[in-house]
Formats: C-alpha cells, structure tokens, sequence
C-alpha cells in the first residue's frame, strides 16, 4: 500500500513498490503515545483501513477510517476522520513509467481546506516525485533502490507562505523480521520507526522522534493487525 503527503494528511496512492518505498523512508509514520491499525482487504479492489492513536494531550486522539479502490491503472480513495475531516485522492498512470494525482480535503476543527497536485516518475531503482498543495507547500523527493534490502531517499519542502525550508536524508532497512525506517533533517530533528512482526498479520510498532534544539521527544508503541 503506497502513501504520500500532500498536504496535512496522508493519503494513499498508487500500488507500485517505489512510490510506497520512498514516503515510508521520507515519512516514516511516526507517532507519539499508543496506536492501533487495522485493515481487512474486502476483495481485490477493495480494502478498508482504521487508525486509532491515544496521546497525552488532550482533545488530540483521533480516528480515521480509509477506504480505498485499486483500478488496473489507478487507485482512489475516500477518507473520514473526527473532527469533521472528509478527503478525496486519485492517481492515474498516464505512462509506464509516469503517473499524476490529486487530492482535496476539508477539516471542519479547525475549519481548513485544501487542494494538492501529485506526479511521480520511476525505473527499476529510482523513482523521482514532486507534490504542490494550496496550503502552500511545494516538495520534491527521490529515492535509490541499493538492495533488495536497502533504500535510501531524499526530500526537499518549501513553503511559499511562510518561507520554511527542510531538506531531509531518510533511510529504509528491511531485516527477517522487522523493518526499521528513519530520518534526518536540516532542523536536526531524527526520527525512526522500528516495524516487529510478532505473527502473521500482526505487528509490533516502535516509534521515536528527537528534536534535541526544542527539547522535544516523542515516543510511541502500537498494534497493526491485519
């Protein structure tokens, strides 16, 4: 299941492996408190997707359900989540090799709307991405395929409306039993993601994000089933 962020959610776009390997390594899902995944495929086009995440702050857990349909040559998406959050997405192969998207959400707490642009281009070991949203953001990533095993990305964001700048290096691991995804960025802020199965269809996560200039640190465990 391959995923990106457009604008202030993710969202998930087309089944190719390459698109999915470089957000998983750029933006790794980390979280802070506990979180339980679970997702059921319903057929072969359809699958169905519940996130529920506690944390220590309050008004901030939350819950989303994702439902997705896979096309020979697209896939789209429906999702709803509390605080009155709707959104769309579509991606299309226009080529082999070239696929364009586009996404649209509305969260009514607080009241914020918004409207991204996807494109995507890949071969066998690479694959090259650009994304523009109207909350302001215009990003770029690339990842290299090393090994069957090993991938490693880069990502550069720029918003045009409050001037941030971040360029981040990520990674991706792929070990027997576990996977472990991380980030380093121009803030200095590290964050990885330690994936454990424990049986099939069950997952054990670990998650970490430091942020030694604000003194921020953020750690979280969870379940994904399914």
């Amino acid at each position: 299941m391959s995923c990106v962020r457009l604008t202030s959610f993710t969202v998930f776009l087309a089944p190719v492996f390459s698109w999915y390997d470089c957000n998983m390594s750029l933006k790794a899902d980390t979280f802070e408190g506990l979180r339980f995944d679970f997702a059921k495929g319903l057929n072969q086009k359809f699958s169905l997707c519940h996130r529920r995440l506690l944390t220590n702050e309050p008004h901030m857990s939350h819950a989303m359900f994702n439902f997705d349909y896979m096309g020979s040559d697209y896939r789209a998406q429906f999702q709803l989540g509390n605080g009155a959050l709707v959104g769309a997405t579509y991606i299309q192969s226009v080529t082999h090799r070239l696929s364009l998207g586009g996404e649209v959400f509305w969260a009514g707490v607080p009241r914020k709307s918004g409207l991204g642009y996807a494109a995507r281009y890949e071969t066998d070991k690479m694959v090259a991405t650009a994304q523009a949203a109207s909350t302001g953001t215009i990003g770029m990533n690339y990842v290299q395929k090393i090994s069957d095993k090993v991938s490693l990305a880069t990502d550069f964001a720029y918003n045009y409306l409050s001037r941030d700048v971040v360029a981040s290096l990520g990674y991706d691991y792929i070990l027997r039993q576990s996977r472990v995804r991380g980030k380093i960025d121009s803030n200095g802020v590290a964050s990885a993601l330690l994936e454990e199965r424990l049986s099939m269809g069950l997952n054990f996560l670990l998650s970490a994000e430091l942020d030694h200039k604000k003194k921020d640190y953020k750690f979280g465990f969870g379940l994904t089933v399914g």
